[in-house]
């Protein structure tokens, strides 16, 4: 199994953003650097009741997540005599798959890529319409990109998920030259990275900064989701297998980039309005420097 983080808030906070931006922006293709499964069997612990769990029982106290794609595919995966977390692919091969799209999934765990294919057979996805590699997504989808060239990028939605942002993989490529290169050629991009203190967060948007830079570059911002305070992030990253995640949109519309802000402050209010003694959730935006108009 890729992915041992499933369900937990840095998950809700991954797919409830992507699936508004899907709706919105109705990509023509979406790449995946990081697919992980297609669905996990759920495996109760007290990150993912504060994820999933606690999203489901809190969804209703607000309207934007009472209707948010993400709310209803959670819930259709939980009413099952089995329950299981929907991943990423299979939220966007549902989500996709009857408008034409064409997918790009690449995970360097083959067990991970045969459930996606497998998804894909049951969801009617036809065969030239998928691809999925075992092996370094970040090199595959900046491959893709620059082979696709002067045809342009339009209509493409990717998803960078990495495991460390900075890492560098079998590629010889990391996260942040993924980013670098997707954004410049227009690919409408969702980052989604964590940190685990104050200092790492900062110096992370400042890496994703840089990485942005450069002409072609639409608007980016970054919606920030942080769980507590600031006095103890380890331990809180310790219980809830992160401390802030965030995502980093770039080259999207203004409608998807306020249907987030949207969803991360709605978020963040549910979370913090129990008298459960669990944290509440802080929601922060942060719009980087000017790079264009959005679409």
């Amino acid at each position: 199994m890729a992915n041992h983080h499933f369900g937990e808030i840095g998950d809700v906070w991954k797919h409830l953003p992507l699936l508004a931006i899907a709706g919105i922006e109705n990509p023509s293709a979406y790449w995946e650097s990081h697919a992980g499964s297609a669905a996990y069997a759920w495996d109760d612990s007290e990150a993912r009741r504060f994820g999933a769990g606690r999203f489901l029982e809190l969804h209703e106290k607000d309207p934007k997540l009472a209707g948010a794609r993400y709310t209803e595919a959670l819930a259709r995966s939980f009413d099952q005599a089995s329950p299981v977390y929907p991943g990423s692919p299979r939220l966007m091969l549902d989500a996709l798959s009857d408008k034409g799209a064409g997918f790009l999934f690449c995970d360097i765990d083959g067990s991970s890529v045969s459930s996606i294919e497998f998804e894909a057979e049951r969801v009617g996805v036809a065969s030239e319409a998928l691809a999925c590699v075992i092996g370094d997504g970040n090199r595959v989808v900046i491959d893709r990109a620059r082979t696709l060239g002067a045809r342009g990028t339009p209509g493409v939605l990717a998803m960078l998920d990495p495991f460390s942002l900075e890492a560098v993989g079998e590629g010889g490529v990391s996260s942040l030259d993924a980013l670098h290169e997707l954004s410049r050629a227009g690919v409408q991009v969702m980052l989604w990275w964590c940190a685990i203190t104050p200092a790492e967060r900062g110096s992370r948007r400042m890496l994703i900064e840089r990485a942005i830079e450069g002409p072609g570059v639409g608007v980016a911002v970054t919606d920030t989701i942080v769980i507590g305070g600031d006095d103890d992030p380890g331990l809180t990253a310790e219980r809830f297998g992160v401390w802030s995640c965030a995502v980093t949109l770039v080259n999207l519309s203004e409608r998807s980039i306020s249907a987030c802000a949207q969803l991360g402050r709605a978020l963040a209010r549910v979370y913090s309005s129990g008298d459960d003694g669990l944290p509440g959730l802080r929601f922060e935006t942060q719009t980087h420097a000017s790079r264009g108009v959005a679409r």
